[in-house]
Formats: structure tokens, C-alpha cells, sequence
């Protein structure tokens, strides 16, 4: 299933994340990268939650991800109501600044899905033509930042952007002449542009995306094929090509995603069909291979994703009954190879939330929403 690269029906332009539906696909053996076990760290706790609002006069938000620094990522509805990329400034004692990053010139939509330790953002954002396409937000003077079109593959005519590293390097997905979407890597060069690099999906595949880029360049997402069933895979960087690697699923399941991953390699995804699916995450072995651990559900649910992990092995994410109802949570890791699950909890008096994207010092981004729908951007902070 190719990413959706036009807004549900519920507006989220920002979730047109790099995510698949679990589907059928068969399990193979893998070959990984080596890292050490996670650390052993205590369970957290969430010290509060704060609503990160919206544009002024916009009436609905979600954050999607958070650097080192304190700066969260996502969008904001505005009067007009149409979807704006937007930057949160951390301001003080839980005290964040809203700003509209804008659009691509001649289009009116955007979202912002990724941000650096540098503030430079990745996202998507409409051309003047209607067509949606992968963008990068960067300094322009006197601290504006300005939208970049990253343009598409050669015949393509929408791409979106979904992750970035420290050095620039931006990952996503894009349509071409001859096929369907495909993963992609673009690359920054002198002067500001970037080259666009096609990431090849499974032998046998159709389409692939990739949802996230470590500081070394290996780029995780999805190889499957058009009824709707992946792997999550790896692509590593070889003498200037990258190769694909089939990341597998839990016994029992057909089809799996990879969300994130660490600079010690360990991945976060989910495995899955959707409707029973769990969060997961797979560890390297010394001998090279990968193992994949199950995550669970909180208690009562049967349900759970995996939507990011930071440089510190925590995995943010959801746990659900049904898939309407879902609550984000955190896994954190004991140093065995398993790991503690906690609720995050919705912002008070509401329903239901989700957990996107969180960084190494325990903010976690999301959005908190109540039944009728409405919706606000929300970080929760975490000690201990």
C-alpha cells in the first residue's frame, strides 16, 4: 500500500506518515547491525502534560516529533482552516511558543513530521499546483525559516518527507514514472538543493517508504507490495548504493513497518494484520542478525503501534481496546532485552491520545483529543 499522499478524511495532513497496513506477507531470516543491549533505566513517570494549542484562531493541532533541544514539530489548523506546518519553541517552565512555518510558495497546505538537533524541518507541503511534495524548512535570516521543495523522483509527481539526521540527510517517499511509490533519500547539496536517491524495495516488491534515518545514514521503513502487506526493512549505505534488508515479523503474524531507529540500530515498528497487531522492536545480535521483541498492550488492550524511538531505546507509541480508542504510552527498556510499558494519559477532561515522537530527555509528542473529535497538540514530560 503506497503512503497516502492526499489528507483523510479527517483533515491530518500530518499523519501522512510513511505507515502501511498490515497485511500478508511471509516471514524471512535477517541480517543486522550490531549494537549492545538497552541500558537498564528506570520505569518513567509523567510529571505533567501541557497543550501545546494552536495557530491563533485555529481550532485543532498535533505534534509529531521533538529534538534534543526542546523544539516539537507537527501542525496547526489556521482561520481559513487550512493545515500549516508548524515549529513549538520551548520558552520556559512549561511554556512552549507557536510558529507558523508556512507553506511552499503558491500552495496553502504543509506539515511538519521532522526536526534536527540543528532546527531544520522535513515535511510536506502542497505546490501551487495542487501536488503534495516532500519539504524541508531551513534558516533563511533573523531566524525565519523558509520551505524547500525537495522535489520528486524523474516522472514522479508527489513525494513527502518523513525523516531527517543530524547531518541533513532526509527520508521519505515518492512517486515515479513507471512505478508506484517508492523510498527515497535526498541528499543536500552546495547551495541548498538536494539529490533525490530511489531506496529499491524487496525483490518482488512494488512499492516501499522509509520513516527514519539514523546519524550513520541507514534508513528504516517498509518493502510490500500493492494488497497491502510489507516487511519492515533496512537500508544501509555500501560504497555509494544501498542494500535492503527484510527485518521479519512476529511468529505469527504476516506483515510488519519500521517507525525508528537508534544510532546503535535497534528498530521500532510494529508487526501486525492492524487489527491485532503489536508494537515491536528488533535488536541487533553480536552475530549479526536481528531479534524481534514483542511490546505488548497495556492491560485490557490487544492492540499497540510503535510510532518513534529515541537515541536512549525509549519507544513512544499507542495501545488500544479498538482502533478509534487509542492511548499513548511509553516503553522503556530494562536492560534485558524487555521492556516496562506506561500510559502517557490524555490531557484532563479528554478521551483519547496518541504519542508520535519523543527525544532523549523525556518529552514525549502527540495529541490529546476528546470523543467529538476535537484535537490539540500535547507534550508530556517525564522524570526519573
Amino acid at each position: 500500500m503506497r503512503p497516502a499522499l492526499t489528507p483523510p478524511t479527517r483533515g491530518c495532513l500530518g499523519r501522512l506518515r510513511s505507515r502501511v497496513t498490515l497485511g500478508v506477507a511471509a516471514s524471512t531470516a535477517v541480517v543486522g547491525l550490531v549494537a549492545s543491549p538497552p541500558r537498564a533505566v528506570a520505569a518513567p513517570t509523567v510529571a505533567t502534560v501541557i497543550d501545546l494549542g494552536t495557530l491563533p484562531g485555529g481550532t485543532a493541532s498535533i505534534a509529531f516529533a521533538a529534538n534534543d533541544t526542546g523544539q516539537v514539530v507537527g501542525y496547526s489548523d489556521a482561520p481559513n482552516q487550512a493545515l500549516h506546518a508548524v515549529l513549538w519553541s520551548h520558552t520556559g517552565f512549561r511554556s512552549f511558543a507557536i510558529t507558523d512555518l508556512g507553506t511552499l510558495p503558491g500552495g496553502s497546505t504543509s506539515s511538519a513530521d521532522a526536526v534536527n538537533r540543528d532546527g531544520l524541518v522535513a515535511g510536506l507541503a502542497d505546490t501551487a499546483e495542487g501536488r503534495l511534495h516532500g519539504a524541508v524548512w531551513k534558516a533563511a535570516g533573523s531566524g525565519v525559516l523558509r520551505a524547500t521543495d525537495l522535489g520528486t523522483l524523474p516522472g514522479g509527481i508527489e513525494s513527502a518527507a518523513y525523516a531527517l539526521n543530524d547531518a541533513g540527510f532526509v527520508a521519505g517517499s515518492s512517486s515515479s514514472s513507471t512505478r508506484d511509490y517508492q523510498a527515497v533519500l535526498w541528499r543536500p547539496n552546495a547551495g541548498g538543493s538536494y539529490s533525490v536517491t530511489e531506496l529499491a524495495a524487496l525483490p518482488g516488491d512494488t512499492v516501499s517508504g522509509a520513516s527514519a534515518i539514523a546519524p550513520d545514514g541507514v534508513v528504516a521503513g517498509y518493502s510490500g507490495k500493492l494488497d497491502g502487506s510489507s516487511h519492515a526493512v533496512l537500508w544501509r549505505p555500501n560504497a555509494g548504493s544501498y542494500g535492503v534488508t527484510d527485518l521479519g515479523t512476529l511468529p505469527g503474524k504476516n506483515s510488519s513497518s519500521a517507525t525508528g531507529i537508534t544510532p546503535d540500530g535497534v528498530v521500532a515498528g510494529s508487526s501486525g494484520p492492524f487489527e491485532n497487531g503489536h508494537a515491536v522492536v528488533w535488536l541487533p545480535n553480536t552475530a549479526g542478525s536481528y531479534s524481534i521483541t514483542d511490546l505488548g498492550a497495556l492491560p485490557g488492550d490487544r492492540i499497540s503501534t510503535a510510532t518513534g524511538i529515541s537515541t536512549n531505546g525509549h519507544v513512544a507509541g499507542n495501545s488500544a481496546a479498538v482502533p478509534a480508542e487509542r492511548h499513548a504510552v511509553l516503553w522503556t527498556p530494562t536492560g534485558s532485552g524487555s521492556f516496562d510499558i506506561t500510559s502517557l494519559g490524555p490531557f484532563p477532561g479528554d478521551d483519547f491520545s496518541e504519542a508520535f515522537g519523543l527525544n532523549a530527555g523525556g518529552l514525549v509528542a502527540g495529541d490529546s483529543r476528546r470523543s467529538e473529535g476535537s484535537e490539540h497538540a500535547v507534550v508530556w514530560i517525564l522524570t526519573g
